[in-house]
């Protein structure tokens, strides 16, 4: 092996996770999800062909334990392995030094052993969480253990089969046997010739190619207490300089009493250190022995004394200012010198206390984040899609993403936003305005929204926060742009929920730790936090707050209430004779006529209640949801005319009230609904084929367009 080099710094990490990332788990996870696993609490073991982390999952206590299994060595092979690297001098030396890298690989490949063996067959990585995919546990076992290599390389040498002291042993007793190999120097000393006397230099203690680990370091008393004082040698002091005067005290005797008495004498500055100096070596040297207790007691200190928390937040305040995007506890727990002399446990609780104690220029986000107001301010985008219910009503629903995300800025209402070249000014949401705060602040007026259309909100000025609107329509606008957006943000969630142990999440707590991660920025622009894709089954609302959980993490769909309905309309082929008739009176001919009974026929099964009955018809919920997101599908099925689909149930509902005149406040909003003719359009014209992609984006944009009001109802 030419040459003498320093192996990589985190070779053994770099090395291990592309070991484990190819022939473990077979790709690579993001950022955020390996950041997750090095925080998890977990016990990695390391044991002659197996590696094995015992992870707990959540606050229960229970744990779910990921196991790697590696083939060893055999005999034969750590024979050729040892014999390799006792006949090349910089390994042996890197190897007794405790210091091993590459070319410890490249020792074992030159005799056909690999440092990282693969996998003879089958999948060698098992996980009693049964998961064969998206493993957090196996997550946790690679990153884990790649800091364990990094600190302790002898680790990986145990799995294959030797532990430390075996193979420091063997390696020795291979350059004992051979005269020329002396670990760390190149060449060979001629015969006969003697080998000169090194000079004593500073530098050869770290070349030195004596192991560390063998050398017995032992705490004693020292027969020259005082050797330090004599090396250096008489202090350069002035005469004058050269004596002090002490305190001595004398005991004064006349006849049968004594008496102690204090008196001063002028002592040598050298003599008096020495004392000092002997008196201390002594009592280190007793204690290091454990032959003297320690006597030390905490003095107060003058002043008032300043909480932990306190002296963090100064701390912390100065490392978010040098920030320009959020900094995650992780980092601060590093960069603050008052946190990194803290054991971990106590930081995390002492960073939480600094919270409070942060300057109003520093904001804390999800009790994992902080970000200079300003910075965090700057350059925030959010994205939101008119609703049905905010189109009827002209003006946008309270407790929006980008309302929250601003209040974490300090930023509260009224708002100044800018619309085109004219500012208007936003009230307060949550004042009782019957007609709605946004009308009266003139943004729809300005704007003339529709449903689907998709509001963006932009912040122009930080300082004196000034948010700037642009509206883009609805056939401008991309379904599935924002999708990996938020696959990306709903992981982020995934695993701070992992992280912290929570079994649910506020809205309010997720937009923050969705702020703290870097989003709402361009291009990293999340849909609202309740249609994230991937959510899964792990959202519900409880008391007007809409939580998520972590119990189920796949594709979400609303129920509207309509399979818990129960009952009988037993009038419904009556009606639908006479509904039947209707339509003939109208000008429809016998084709139309069955295609708008087959569509009305359709939706009675989507909604089984007795429709002409007051407090049997269908919440507006379950209608837009039948009209949006299955109609369109059903009517590409069948082949019955889609366009015509709203203009067919809206003659239902209007016939519904003809029958019933008390049903026609019921059906009102229906009605209205069937009216959005252009925005059916646009979902039939985006509508995925069968075997296209955009399935879910196309199903999500109808969730959009009805608003988290309707289907959290």
């Amino acid at each position: 092996m030419a040459g003498t080099r320093e192996p990589a710094a985190g070779w053994w990490e770099q090395r291990w996770l592309e070991y484990i990332w190819i022939e473990a788990v077979g790709w690579e996870p993001p950022e955020t999800r390996l950041r997750s696993a090095r925080r998890a609490r977990a016990q990695v073991t390391l044991v002659r062909g197996r590696v094995t982390a015992e992870v707990e999952v959540g606050s229960s206590g229970r744990t779910a334990t990921a196991t790697l299994k590696v083939k060893p060595l055999t005999e034969r092979e750590w024979r050729r392995v040892l014999d390799a690297v006792a006949a090349d001098a910089e390994v042996s030396h890197r190897l007794l030094s405790g210091n091993p890298g590459p070319e410890l690989e490249e020792a074992l490949q030159s005799v056909g052993v690999e440092l990282f063996p693969q996998s003879a067959g089958g999948y060698p990585l098992r996980c009693t969480c049964r998961e064969r995919l998206d493993c957090r546990h196996a997550l946790v076992l690679a990153v884990q253990t790649a800091d364990l290599l990094t600190g302790n390389p002898f680790l990986w040498l145990q799995v294959l089969g030797r532990d430390r002291a075996e193979v420091l042993a063997a390696l020795r007793a291979r350059l004992a046997d051979r005269p020329d190999a002396t670990p760390g120097k190149r060449g060979k000393t001629p015969a006969g010739a003697q080998p000169a006397e090194p000079p004593l230099a500073l530098e050869l203690f770290w070349a030195t190619a004596v192991d560390p680990q063998i050398i017995a370091v032992t705490p004693g008393h020292s027969a020259a207490p005082d050797a330090l004082l004599r090396r250096l040698g008489p202090l350069p002091l002035a005469r004058p300089a050269a004596q002090v005067t002490i305190p001595v005290e004398k005991e004064l005797v006349r006849g049968d009493t004594a008496w102690q008495l204090w008196d001063q004498e002028d002592q040598p500055v050298e003599e008096l250190l020495r004392r000092y100096v002997v008196e201390i070596a002594r009592g280190a040297a007793a204690l290091a022995a454990g032959e003297q207790p320690s006597e030390h007691t905490e003095a107060p200190l003058p002043g008032k004394p300043v909480p932990v928390g306190a002296r963090l937040a100064v701390e912390v305040a100065e490392v978010a200012r040098r920030e320009p995007a959020p900094v995650a506890i992780e980092r601060l727990l590093q960069a603050c010198p008052t946190a990194a002399a803290l054991p971990g446990p106590q930081a995390r609780r002492a960073f939480a206390d600094s919270v409070a104690d942060l300057p109003p220029e520093i904001i804390g986000l999800a009790g994992r984040y902080v970000c200079e107001r300003t910075a965090f301010l700057s350059a925030l985008v959010f994205r939101h899609v008119i609703s049905f219910g905010e189109w009827r009503a002209g003006a946008l629903q309270a407790g929006a993403d980008w309302e929250r995300v601003l209040a974490l800025g300090g930023v509260r209402p009224p708002y100044r936003v800018q619309v085109g070249g004219q500012v208007c000014t936003v009230p307060d949401l949550a004042a009782p305005e019957p007609s709605g705060p946004w009308r009266s602040g003139g943004l729809f007026d300005l704007l003339e929204p529709e449903v689907g259309d998709e509001l963006q909100l932009a912040v122009a000025d930080p300082g004196d926060p000034l948010l700037v609107a642009t509206l883009h329509r609805r056939d401008q606008r991309s379904v599935t742009a924002p999708l990996e957006t938020d696959r990306a943000a709903a992981w982020s969630l995934f695993d701070y929920m992992q992280d912290n142990a929570l079994a649910h999440l506020s809205e309010g707590d997720a937009v923050a730790v969705l702020a703290g991660e870097g989003y709402y920025r361009p291009g990293r622009i999340p849909d609202a936090v309740w249609l994230l894709t991937a959510m899964g089954e792990g959202l519900y609302s409880q008391g007007g707050t809409r939580w998520l959980t972590r119990s189920h993490w796949r594709a979400w769909e609303p129920r509207f209430g309509r399979l818990f309905y129960s009952g009988n309309w037993r009038d419904r082929g009556s009606l639908m004779r006479w509904f039947e008739i209707n339509l003939t009176d109208r000008g429809a001919d016998s084709e139309q006529a069955e295609a708008a009974l087959a569509c009305v026929g359709l939706w009675c099964e989507y909604w089984p209640g007795e429709q002409d009955r007051p407090g049997h018809s269908a919440p507006l919920a379950a209608f837009l949801d039948f009209l949006w997101n299955l109609a369109p599908l059903a009517t590409s099925k069948y082949g019955w005319p889609a366009e015509l689909v709203p203009e067919v149930l809206g003659h239902w509902f209007a016939f519904l009230g003809e029958r019933n005149p008390a049903m026609r406040a019921a059906y009102r909003e229906h009605l209205a609904a069937c009216g959005l003719t252009a925005a059916y359009a646009r979902r039939l014209h985006t509508l995925p084929g069968e075997r296209g992609g955009g399935a879910l984006a196309w199903r999500l944009e109808g969730y959009r367009w009805m608003g988290s009001d309707c289907y959290f109802t």
